[in-house]
């Protein structure tokens, strides 16, 4: 609520709240350091510029991630047209992988991790996004339904295949 009323320290505090989880989300999305630096900042631009028309500051963490999400799919896709237009596709870097250490148990050995990781990357990007939004950001099922403005029935089936996808994909590398 200072936030609206455009008190810059209260922005400040905002960005120190929710900048490293607004960076980790758009990292899982876009797989890309450089873009997530660029994708972050647009973020907290859009935030600035319409902060004032965010009606129920309760609602503040899924409208930030609805943000993220929209600018992480058009940084995706500017990237996708400019794959397709460029001679050096294969030269293309590949994204450093998605940082799960943390969130598996100590038990698994670096194998698994891996073969995680490999398969988290091979889901299409609209998988990729439910599942980091429920499993790694702990973002309840109405929520996500709010942030992706679908019904939450349709979120659960949506982490249902993509929980099956993501099953399949690591099952057909063991």
């Amino acid at each position: 609520m200072r936030c609206q009323d455009g008190e810059l320290d209260a922005f400040r505090e905002l960005v120190d709240l929710w900048q490293s989880r607004l960076f980790r989300f758009v990292y899982r999305l876009t797989e890309n350091r450089e873009a997530c630096a660029d994708v972050t900042q647009e973020c907290w631009l859009a935030v600035v510029k319409g902060i004032r028309r965010l009606d129920d500051p309760s609602l503040f963490r899924a409208w930030l991630f609805r943000i993220a999400s929209n600018k992480s799919v058009d940084w995706i896709r500017r990237e996708q047209r400019t794959r397709k237009t460029s001679d050096e596709l294969s030269a293309e870097v590949k994204a450093e992988s998605i940082n799960l250490v943390d969130d598996i148990g100590a038990d698994d050995t670096i194998d698994e991790i891996t073969q995680l990781r490999r398969a988290l990357r091979k889901l299409p990007a609209e998988q990729r996004k439910i599942l980091n939004l429920r499993y790694l950001e702990g973002i309840k099922t109405d929520e996500i339904a709010r942030l992706l403005e679908i019904p939450a029935g349709t979120v659960k089936s949506r982490l249902y295949h993509a929980r099956i996808s993501l099953r399949e994909l690591i099952e057909k590398h063991n």
